[in-house]
């Protein structure tokens, strides 16, 4: 949970964008860590392909945006 909290502090204080990938996400989503940073609004994704798939896909919808 403190390394959850402490990425969220990170996050924004440099204001960058954090995405997570863990197997615990969908492994045990009752996961202290997991829990803490659903309840910080981080998304975490259970492995590091759906990590790159959502940021394809934030690509895409700015480059249709801008």
């Amino acid at each position: 949970m403190k390394y959850a909290q402490r990425s969220v502090e990170l996050s924004r204080q440099y204001s960058k964008p954090i995405l997570i990938a863990s197997e615990l996400v969908t492994s045990d989503p009752s996961n202290p860590g997991v829990s803490a940073l659903r309840e910080l609004g981080v998304a975490a994704f259970p492995n590091a392909w759906s990590v790159i798939r959502a940021l394809e896909h934030a690509t895409m919808w700015g480059i249709r945006h801008a």
